[in-house]
């Protein structure tokens, strides 16, 4: 079942009447009406409701690792002081430290430049 819910803004009641069974509750104990209950509940939310969905569909990707985690949020951050500098007149010195200080991060190491090709 899905935790997440209905987009209730989407909810007509009369379309939930029309699609709640109304035929009478099964037998057995109060715990097996009850779920009986909840199940045509579900079956009417479903039939007049789409789903929620969730904000992340995907799954983490193998190669994602801490320190482009730690690159994609100093990314971030840098990238909204930049755009709510604009409004601002901004030190080019801050922009040229910036984006020196983000080519060198993502530049491969001597040691890992050497080794390719070498076969």
């Amino acid at each position: 079942m899905n935790t997440l819910g209905w987009k209730t803004s989407m909810f007509d009641p009369e379309l939930f009447r029309a699609a709640l069974d109304d035929g009478p509750i099964g037998e057995g104990s109060a715990m097996q009406k009850a779920e009986d209950v909840m199940r045509r509940v579900v079956k009417a939310c479903d039939a007049t409701m789409p789903r929620k969905r969730s904000t992340n569909r995907l799954p983490p990707m193998y190669w994602w690792n801490d320190t482009i985690a730690s690159f994609r949020q100093e990314c971030i951050r840098t990238r909204r002081m930049s755009q709510r500098g604009r409004k601002n007149p901004t030190p080019t010195s801050w922009t040229q430290s910036t984006r020196r200080h983000g080519d060198d991060s993502l530049k491969p190491s001597s040691a890992a430049r050497g080794s390719v090709g070498t076969n």
